[in-house]
């Protein structure tokens, strides 16, 4: 994509509270020329740690391409740039801190959960049926969630994440989401439930267990 028309499209984000439409065309834009290259600069530095994850790799894409939504114009052109391999450099830059955010995350939670002192916990014969049910519980939903496409299982788990008892989805996230996958706040809510169904449908035909979403 030639330089101009990368500031121009940038410029046009910036202004998404006056024309919003027209920010999220130019948005769209951006996201269909760099998103598999992205996509191919994440999975690289995934493989360099020597992981690899699927879904780190999308959540990663995803809070790139929104903070270049949010924050447009932190982008400036280098005197004497011809191309655009410094806006590329830009986003790589984005992503590596963000992948390595989310893997602080993980690690600190793999902590907390590894300090624990299990030994001193003395759990009765029903608690301990309880676990394993719920743990098998949590292996058919990950078989299950594979199910779905990428876009599903990222509207769900988004569901989730920011779900409030008695609440819908943030309004934000929302828009967000709209804004990645090109859809509607009703075709948004449409595709959770259909998920969660398919779900739900999934977990009974292939297991004995309650679903943890029907269990009593």
């Amino acid at each position: 994509m030639l330089l101009k028309e990368l500031e121009d499209l940038l410029l046009n984000i910036s202004f998404k509270e006056e024309e919003r439409v027209l920010a999220e065309e130019s948005f769209s834009k951006i996201y269909r020329e760099y998103s598999q290259y992205l996509m191919n600069v994440i999975v690289s530095n995934l493989k360099g740690m020597g992981v690899y994850d699927e879904e780190l790799a999308q959540v990663v894409l995803n809070n790139t391409f929104l903070t270049v939504y949010e924050k447009p114009l932190k982008f400036s052109v280098p005197s004497g740039a011809e191309d655009d391999k410094c806006f590329k450099a830009w986003i790589s830059k984005i992503s590596r801190n963000e992948l390595l955010s989310q893997i602080e995350k993980v690690t600190d939670k793999e902590k907390r959960f590894s300090d624990l002192n299990l030994q001193e916990v003395d759990l009765e014969l029903e608690e301990v049926e309880d676990d394993f049910f719920e743990s098998a519980n949590h292996r058919l939903l990950k078989d299950a969630l594979n199910t779905l496409s990428e876009r599903d299982r990222e509207i769900l788990r988004a569901h989730y994440l920011y779900h409030e008892e008695g609440k819908n989805m943030p309004s934000d996230v929302l828009d967000k989401l709209c804004l990645l996958y090109s859809t509607t706040k009703p075709n948004i809510r449409q595709i959770r439930k259909r998920s969660e169904e398919k779900i739900i449908a999934y977990m009974t035909k292939n297991s004995q267990l309650k679903p943890l979403k029907d269990a009593k």
